[in-house]
């Protein structure tokens, strides 16, 4: 009995200590894969410009890109406000005498 159950303790050691043929197997393949994506291009740095005054754009001096020098003129603004208030200002001092 003893030697019927070393004989089966050798076995089962030798069974689970084999090797594995199915082992990784790497191969050398050309690959070529393509990714596609959305994408946003913004400049390094944007600059944003705001008037003084409020008004309507009336005249572009120089076009998207453009290189430009400092206090060169960018657009013309028509601003017809201080015009108005004026009027109205003198109305209402007419009116009160």
């Amino acid at each position: 009995m003893k030697n019927i159950s070393l004989f089966l303790i050798l076995i089962s050691t030798m069974a689970a200590c084999k090797r594995d043929p199915d082992g990784i197997n790497p191969k050398i393949t050309s690959l070529t894969e393509s990714v596609y994506s959305s994408v946003t291009i913004q400049p390094d740095s944007l600059y944003e410009v705001h008037s003084t005054v409020s008004g309507i754009l009336d005249q572009t001096f120089v076009t998207e890109g453009e290189l430009v020098l400092a206090g060169s003129p960018l657009v013309q603004i028509t601003n017809t406000m201080p015009e108005l208030n004026a009027q109205n200002a003198k109305i209402v001092f007419q009116q009160d005498f």
